[in-house]
């Protein structure tokens, strides 16, 4: 399922928000909010990062095995934020 307002298809979405993953193209928010103050406050990560770092970020994450990052957008495409699911056991399931 693909919605042309967003830049991959869509994984999962509800009345307000869709999923879908992360994809390149969503590093430049990703990078200005991790190098917003309002935002890392809740992050626990250091600033200021430069483009290159979160380049390395993405890359790193899309040859992950048990790493998954999403990409959260509005239903009107605006981009909200990034989530993800983190140290995935394909072992056990879990």
């Amino acid at each position: 399922m693909t919605n042309t307002k967003h830049r991959s298809p869509i994984f999962l979405q509800s009345k307000q928000v869709v999923v879908r993953p992360f994809c390149k193209e969503d590093l430049p928010e990703t990078w200005a909010n991790i190098n917003n103050l309002d935002v890392i406050q809740y992050l626990g990560t250091v600033t200021p990062r430069r483009f290159e770092d979160q380049n390395r970020w993405y890359e790193r994450s899309a040859e992950s095995d048990t790493d998954i990052i999403f990409s959260v957008d509005s239903k009107e495409g605006e981009f909200l934020g990034t989530m993800g699911l983190h140290r995935i056991n394909h072992k056990d399931g879990t």
